[in-house]
């Protein structure tokens, strides 16, 4: 063989060894970026805004996964005629749903008429505006709490459709005394189920129907109580341990109920401090809270085994920025103790806060990402956009991965790929931190939360997407 192909061989066989020796360290490094530094490798949380925490000049939307600070794309609708408060979420023709609500009732008085103590229902929410609570006209489905016929003194569970009574079941006395029990509707392909248990903690079937023609359209749960009385007291409460999260939209409840404050509760009398009538909130924050809170498990040892957290928030806004000041923030998210929205009007400045802000950062016309931590601006920020005089309905994405036992905080900005804009280091979470977000201008902006599968679904290793996260389902 000629000694100069010899040597060209010897020369490829040499690169492609090294290739292999360098595809197999890439590999290795991947395998060791996503262990050590897992963009993508997290638990997506169900994270909504709470109502409870919004400030009064705000408005959210029905399924509480999007604020704006005008009425251009919320739409806040309290309720007139109905005594009671919507569901958070709307019932899927295909989905399966269950939904189980805590049912507490005191019987102080004699009942005299036919009211309903309380309601379950499902129903289209155009037609609450002409149907009152306990009304016949229904366009699915209602479980009522009332007496079994008008000579008995018992209270049965009724189910009916359309004001045609389907089945009563017996479940207490009105002769004094509380009754505390569950009623569990079970929704599947091909029927749906009603159960209920009381104090004997066995689950009884109240009834099933097949779902054909019930939920072919916009159904949403709604939760009624009879008016404040003297005969009785009447509370209603989420059962956390159901498929689907049954919050109670407060932003919907009708002036006369009152709600617990974190979405879990409505009562016909003011149950305590705790209590309050639904219809408006005034914060000082203007702003709204997430309604879950980040903490370091600090009693068990299990930070290994456990992931980082993370969620998403769109933001869409108009702006002209020569009517910003040089500093001025458009909008605001982070994390913060939850008490501090009580009192502050914006929370960059506050020490006890983690907060990213989007402002007019310099003389030129320009948006710009800063980062605030114990109450001091980091230096370091990041340019949104290029020189430009008007945003109009622009749209701008962040990731926020929440890792307490690194005490770390990272945040991301969504685009083409997911870039690494700054780490917030040895955050405490001795205490629970909130996410929190606010609209520090008036000019319109809205935001959209995305959590769980609603997130960003492309997975990120070396700053490009190859495959889906691991919290998608």
């Amino acid at each position: 063989m000629d000694s100069t192909v010899e040597e060209s061989l010897y020369r490829s066989c040499r690169s492609l060894t090294f290739l292999i020796s360098l595809g197999i360290m890439v590999l290795g490094l991947v395998i060791l970026y996503q262990t050590r530094n897992p963009y993508g490798d997290v638990m997506c949380p169900e994270i909504f805004f709470d109502p409870s925490t919004l400030h009064s000049d705000l408005t959210i939307s029905d399924r509480r996964d999007s604020i704006a600070n005008t009425k251009r794309y919320m739409k806040h609708q309290q309720l007139k005629k109905y005594n009671g408060i919507l569901g958070v979420f709307y019932v899927s023709i295909t989905e399966e749903t269950e939904i189980r609500i805590g049912v507490v009732f005191e019987i102080q008085e004699k009942i005299n008429d036919d009211s309903s103590l309380f309601e379950i229902a499902f129903a289209e929410k155009r037609q609450l505006e002409n149907d009152a609570f306990d009304w016949a006209v229904k366009t699915s489905l209602s479980v009522f709490g009332r007496r079994c016929n008008k000579t008995s003194k018992h209270i049965c569970l009724v189910v009916s459709r359309r004001g045609v009574t389907y089945k009563k079941t017996e479940i207490s006395k009105t002769s004094g005394g509380t009754y505390i029990g569950v009623v569990t509707m079970t929704k599947r392909s091909d029927d749906v189920v009603f159960h209920f248990s009381d104090k004997e903690l066995q689950c009884k079937l109240l009834f099933k129907i097949s779902t054909d023609h019930i939920f072919n359209k916009d159904i949403v749960p709604l939760y009624g109580v009879v008016e404040k009385n003297k005969y009785a007291k009447v509370i209603l409460s989420v059962i956390r341990d159901a498929k689907n999260s049954a919050s109670f939209d407060e932003m919907s409840s009708h002036k006369n109920i009152y709600t617990s404050g974190d979405g879990n509760a409505i009562a016909n009398f003011n149950v305590g401090t705790l209590f309050k009538r639904g219809g408006t909130f005034h914060k000082s924050y203007r702003g709204v809270l997430g309604d879950i809170a980040f903490k370091e498990d600090t009693e068990n040892d299990e930070s290994f085994f456990l992931k980082p957290e993370y969620f998403e928030v769109k933001i869409h806004f108009d702006v002209n920025l020569r009517d910003l000041k040089s500093e001025d923030s458009l909008f605001e998210f982070g994390l913060t103790p939850k008490n501090l929205t009580a009192k502050h009007a914006i929370l960059k400045y506050h020490s006890e806060a983690i907060i990213v802000t989007i402002s007019r950062c310099t003389k030129r016309l320009r948006l710009c990402v800063m980062y605030w931590q114990e109450g001091q601006h980091y230096q370091q920020y990041n340019i949104l956009h290029t020189y430009v005089e008007k945003y109009e309905n622009y749209s701008c994405q962040f990731g926020f991965k929440i890792d307490p036992y690194q005490h770390q905080v990272s945040v991301y900005l969504i685009h083409e790929k997911k870039e690494l804009l700054h780490e917030f280091r040895n955050v405490s979470f001795s205490r629970p931190l909130h996410p929190v977000f606010g609209m520090t201008d008036k000019t319109f902006v809205k935001m959209q939360l995305l959590s769980k599968s609603a997130v960003t679904n492309k997975y990120n290793v070396f700053g490009y997407y190859l495959q889906t996260p691991a919290c998608e389902i």
